[in-house]
């Protein structure tokens, strides 16, 4: 939970969405938008997030040692990278 925590807050700098009402919370919410054609995965969460500037994303993720396990890609429509926090 710490791990992921830092991932989401520290790297991609995103806030929850509700204060927390525990020094150790069990789970941590996130609110991000939706989309009905991403369902949950027995695999674990995946999320898609749109930058201004992919070449800064990425310096960032490797700043933080977040390790890149598909791409970089740089397909017709998108640059892209899949990470693992």
């Amino acid at each position: 939970m710490a791990r992921a925590r830092k991932f989401y807050e520290s790297v991609l700098g995103l806030k929850p969405n509700a204060p927390l009402k525990s020094e150790n919370p069990h789970w941590v919410e996130y609110d991000i938008g939706s989309s009905p054609q991403w369902l949950p995965s027995q695999d674990g969460p995946s999320v898609a997030l749109e930058v201004e500037d992919f070449d800064t994303a990425v310096a960032t993720l490797r700043q933080h040692n977040v390790p890149i396990i598909i791409g970089l890609l740089e397909l017709p429509s998108c640059h892209m990278a899949a990470v693992r926090p």
